[in-house]
């Protein structure tokens, strides 16, 4: 199967392929005939129908091709040529195959179209007059209110389930009723056209007041009106700017409390926060962000994960993903600017983070680099916290962790522009950079938390080196219980001590069991022989001595079943 970009459509329509000739429709032929080269100029073409490979450029609007009866079916070798049509009618009853159309113009008739991609464009009609799948591991790229695609034997319902999803409209994606309108054509047909451009996404911002104060779908709590009046949370297309910092939890309005389900946002529709806190129940579905931007700069945002978005952290935000496996999957990318902002994983370890997204993360802009720009500590047993670092000495230029001559030298070299250089961060090196670079001369500072080790073997403290002081800095986790005896063994080999270990303390307890080791062989008071009698030994002297001699359990702690079971196996019992 070949998979052909849109890369390749611009190439090939240009006539730029490193392969193909670039053939443009003369109808100096017989007028009608696709394969028929005196149809084409250059003259002396020669057209194989059974091995396409050069561009076809029909322009001519009074051009009838394959009249009446048709054209063969037209396939391309290795997907190299490409079609490209501006008026003019092609009629026929075969399909086309691995290639590229760029349908501007005219009336195009096809049974099928198989691998490949379409634009339909201006006021061009492409029709296919084929059931079944007609649109098979094609795209197709529908521009303008005039363009339309027709089906003879797809219902509007077979379009929507097999072929919706092969569509853009406008560059954006099939939302019916937003981006495109389906309307049946006779009992078995149906046209599709673009909404021209009528998609425009607005700006919604949180107000709370006018609604129930806490639904993300009642309209009534936004300033301005989505486009379509209502909204999806699973379709997102408008921007949506959350800024309350006492907003309630049931942000969907289904009754639960627990937040909004999942955002997905098609095309350029995005969400910002300035404040409050959205939540959400894990036990009810999958409750991410998907598309679109995110940009948080206050409150707590928590998700299951964050999927092909762009997302801004800012400010105090905190962004919380309790997903685990890939909670930044597909493509994500997370940005973070400021020192006071952070993203935590409550199901993603360090290594885990090392391993699977700090490739995902920048620092204003810039690749994460651990130690760096950026921190990455303990969260937990399972989680991690991620955190951005400044430059622990912005001034030095050159990297030699000392502010001197050679550092003047690069600031000068970026004067009046941008650059590493800029350390007011106003977009220029002037002035009051120099001013800046001249006040940190000497030897760069010393990173306190250079070497600090402060992980104290406690999962219910989120362990830290202070910046500005290098002390350790455990905090405890709210609501977290400590396993402190989790691997620790308390046996002492003294069968006369219950061990166990405190849970509270991590500490081993040794409780010595009164009377053990004293002795009870053929002490009356010490029970029968035959039966388990809870103290050490048995009343039979012969007996309980054999019995001891297997298992001293029996005489120094108690006289248990296993005693028994052994006594009633000797012959002394």
């Amino acid at each position: 199967m070949r998979i052909l970009t849109l890369a390749m459509l611009a190439t090939a329509v240009a006539g730029a392929s490193a392969t193909a000739d670039t053939l443009t429709w003369s109808g100096l032929g017989d007028g009608t005939s696709f394969a028929d080269a005196g149809n084409w100029k250059p003259a002396g073409a020669t057209i194989d129908l059974a091995a396409l490979e050069d561009d076809f450029v029909i322009d001519d609007p009074g051009a009838c091709v394959g009249c009446p009866g048709g054209v063969a079916q037209i396939s391309w070798v290795a997907g190299e040529g490409s079609l490209t049509m501006t008026g003019g009618e092609m009629i026929g009853g075969a399909g086309i195959r691995f290639t590229t159309i760029d349908l501007s113009g005219g009336v195009m008739t096809r049974t099928f179209a198989l691998e490949c991609e379409i634009a339909v464009s201006n006021d061009a009609t492409l029709v296919f007059n084929g059931g079944g799948n007609p649109v098979n591991l094609s795209t197709v790229s529908l521009a303008g209110a005039d363009a339309m695609v027709s089906f003879t034997a797809e219902t509007p319902d077979d379009f929507r389930a097999e072929h919706a999803g092969k569509f853009t409209f406008d560059g954006l994606p099939g939302i019916e009723g937003l981006t495109f309108e389906v309307v049946a054509e006779g009992d078995t047909g149906c046209a599709v056209r673009s909404l021209g451009g009528s998609f425009e996404p607005q700006t919604l911002v949180w107000n709370g007041t006018g609604g129930d104060g806490t639904s993300f779908t009642d309209l009534a709590n936004w300033d301005g009106t989505p486009t379509g009046g209502f909204i999806d949370a699973n379709v997102l297309v408008d921007h949506y700017v959350q800024n309350d910092g006492v907003l309630g939890a049931d942000l969907d309005g289904d009754g639960t409390g627990y937040g909004v389900r999942q955002l997905y946002f098609y095309a350029d529709g995005d969400f910002t926060m300035t404040g409050g806190e959205m939540v959400q129940d894990l036990t009810v579905g999958t409750q991410g962000i998907t598309g679109g931007k995110v940009y948080v700069s206050g409150g707590v945002l928590n998700r299951q994960f964050l999927s092909a978005c762009e997302a801004y952290i800012s400010g105090t935000a905190e962004v919380v993903l309790n997903g685990g496996a890939d909670p930044v999957p597909f493509g994500a990318i997370v940005d973070l600017s400021g020192e006071q902002c952070s993203v935590t994983f409550l199901d993603e370890t360090t290594a885990d983070f090392r391993l699977e997204h700090v490739s995902k993360f920048r620092v204003e802009g810039a690749l994460a680099v651990e130690g760096v720009n950026l921190v990455v500590q303990s969260f937990g047993k399972t989680g991690c916290v991620v955190t951005a670092i400044g430059a622990a000495c912005p001034a030095d230029l050159d990297g030699d962790d000392q502010v001197g001559g050679s550092d003047v030298g690069v600031m000068l070299s970026q004067w009046g522009g941008p650059g590493t250089g800029d350390l007011d961060g106003d977009g220029v090196v002037g002035g009051a950079d120099f001013g800046l670079l001249l006040s940190a001369w000497g030897d760069c500072p010393v990173n306190p938390c250079e070497g600090a080790r402060c992980d104290d073997g406690n999962e219910c403290t989120i362990d830290y080196c202070d910046p500005t002081t290098g002390e350790c800095v455990h905090d405890l986790i709210d609501g977290c219980t400590p396993d402190f005896c989790d691997g620790v063994d308390c046996n002492d080999d003294d069968p006369c001590t219950l061990d166990y270990c405190d849970p509270l303390t991590g500490e081993c307890i040794n409780e010595f069991v009164e009377g053990c080791g004293e002795g009870g062989c053929g002490d009356p008071l010490a029970g029968d022989c035959d039966e388990a009698n809870g103290t050490p030994g048995c009343s039979d002297a012969a007996c309980c001595t054999g019995v001891c001699a297997i298992d001293s359990f029996c005489c120094d702690v108690e006289w248990d079943e296993a005693c028994v079971n052994i006594a009633s196996s000797l012959g002394d019992c």
